[in-house]
């Protein structure tokens, strides 16, 4: 009888856990979901609540900068481009998507992978990217998009980032 109890036990257990491992990646496909059918390919307007502090923080300091350059070269009257950072900097293309959908999810503790694959439609391309999550106040928010590709003016969405807020006005 104990081992059926044990047995039984161990059985729920497993129930449990695997369920909230598909819940957790539910929520996961969920921030993505919204933040993707909701970005239109300007990081300036991003949903800051479906990403994460730290990506927050990297996307303010980026506009702070392209604001200020564009004011100091205001007040010099010069004619130079200001610094700024242009195109789809949370997929790997220029120039953005039309479409997406996702892929595969994996969830482990409080960070999660998630899969995409891009389109198109206007240059007749695909691809793909990984979107990386952290679990923040009991939320999935996005942390970084990996570009798998190699197309991307960087590594991936925090590298570009990384990259303008350490060039010199």
């Amino acid at each position: 009888m104990k081992k059926i109890k044990s047995l039984s036990l161990f059985f729920v257990a497993s129930i449990l856990f695997f369920s909230s491992c598909a819940v957790k990646s539910n929520d996961a496909n969920n921030t993505v979901d919204s933040f993707f059918n909701a970005y239109k390919s300007d990081f300036r307007t991003v949903n800051k609540n479906l990403i994460t502090k730290a990506l927050s923080e990297k996307i303010d300091s980026a506009i702070a900068k392209e604001k200020y350059d564009a004011k100091r070269l205001k007040d010099l009257q010069s004619t130079d481009k200001p610094l700024m950072i242009e195109g789809d900097i949370f997929t790997s293309i220029y120039e953005g998507y039309t479409s997406f959908r996702i892929k595969q999810t994996k969830a482990d503790g409080k960070k999660a992978s998630v899969v995409v694959a891009f389109e198109n439609k206007n240059y007749n391309f695909t691809w793909e990217n990984e979107v990386i999550l952290l679990l923040e106040n009991n939320t999935w928010r996005i942390d970084d998009v990996l570009y798998t590709d190699k197309r991307g003016a960087g590594k991936s969405t925090k590298d570009v980032l990384s990259a303008f807020l350490k060039l010199n006005s």
